[in-house]
């Protein structure tokens, strides 16, 4: 590929130069006049120039309806919660088919001491989201990290494995992918947990409750004599 026209000239004699000439490893003879000569260009020097970006809105013309705040421009879809006229430029399609206003986001979005968040606008626009996946992980794994609070994981992994159950029959609403991993170990962990449990309370209540029972009865005896 050869560089634009007259974009490239040789020093001496103010020659046009080719593509041949550029970014070579040594210096190279003028073809016209023999002068010795090394060119270094970037890449994107090659490269075609882009193409100007369409108007972001067509203006109004007398038979269309105009945008709500660019009087000027053609109105392109109405707002799905408002009505309001959008151009394309006001136009925040949250999902196909789904078109908002900047200004009913603003106020959406806006900090609120009514506690309005059972507004499905503000549900729809949420901006934090809870991993229940990894939530569900640490509920279980993090008494098991600290060796003295093991023990809370009676009560932890029963919780972890309800909410890894319930966080896996839900639909993955994520915007980023995310797999599955987390709720797994999560109830991988519960479960081996739970079963040691059952195990322990199980070996407690064949073995050791008699042995404390028996060694409690012989004690007495021995207080009765």
């Amino acid at each position: 590929m050869s560089p634009a026209p007259s974009l490239l000239q040789c020093d001496a004699c103010q020659t046009v130069l080719g593509g041949e000439v550029v970014n070579t490893p040594a210096p190279v003879a003028c073809p016209s006049c023999g002068t010795s000569l090394q060119v270094e260009v970037f890449p994107a020097f090659f490269r075609p120039a882009a193409p100007a970006a369409p108007v972001a809105a067509p203006l109004l013309t007398a038979e269309d309806a105009g945008c709500f705040f660019h009087p000027a421009k053609k109105a392109a879809v109405p707002c799905g919660h408002c009505g309001r006229f959008l151009c394309a430029t006001c136009d925040l399609e949250l999902a196909p088919g789904r078109h908002l206003c900047p200004d009913c986001v603003d106020k959406t979005l806006a900090p609120t001491t009514t506690g309005d968040h059972g507004n499905p606008l503000r549900r729809e626009l949420e901006t934090e989201r809870v991993f229940f996946d990894k939530l569900s992980f640490f509920l279980v794994a993090a008494p098991l990290a600290i060796f003295p609070l093991a023990g809370l994981t009676m009560f932890t992994a029963p919780a972890a494995l309800v909410l890894a159950a319930a966080a896996w029959r839900q639909p993955a609403r994520s915007l980023v992918p995310r797999s599955r991993a987390w709720l797994l170990w999560a109830i991988v962990l519960a479960a081996l947990c739970l079963a040691g449990w059952v195990a322990f309370w199980y070996y407690f209540a064949s073995t050791l409750w008699p042995i404390i029972l028996h060694a409690g009865e012989a004690q007495s005896r021995r207080r009765s004599f």
